[in-house]
């Protein structure tokens, strides 16, 4: 039974909806946070220690709802969540902030590899 629709992006066409079923969305937020044998990403918050991330990535879309939202929260990570990608509003946030982790889309890696 399917529990919610995500957009895609529309890499092989016109973007459309994809129906997801809840063990979907579980397994996938399950596997991100998975230790792989290298480590994790992120790590459960304990103690003192709780990973932090700027978010900019929309969440009506699969990489955003379970990269950054789901499988973050799972652990306890803080988001920081920004209306959209703008260079000063998102440097800011990781000065403030002092993010961990940073999932991003290549246009956005570009700013930063042009900003170094």
């Amino acid at each position: 039974q399917r529990q919610m629709c995500i957009r895609d992006s529309g890499t092989t066409g016109l973007s459309k909806g994809v129906r997801l079923s809840h063990k979907n969305i579980v397994s996938n937020s399950m596997m991100i946070n998975s230790d792989t044998g290298n480590g994790q990403l992120t790590y459960p918050a304990f103690g003192g220690h709780q990973d932090v991330l700027p978010c900019v990535l929309p969440f009506f879309h699969i990489y955003g709802l379970t990269c950054t939202l789901l499988s973050k929260l799972a652990h306890g990570c803080k988001l920081v969540a920004l209306p959209k990608f703008h260079p000063d509003m998102y440097l800011n946030a990781l000065e403030k902030h002092q993010g961990t982790v940073l999932y991003l889309v290549p246009p956005i890696s570009k700013f930063f590899l042009l900003k170094i």
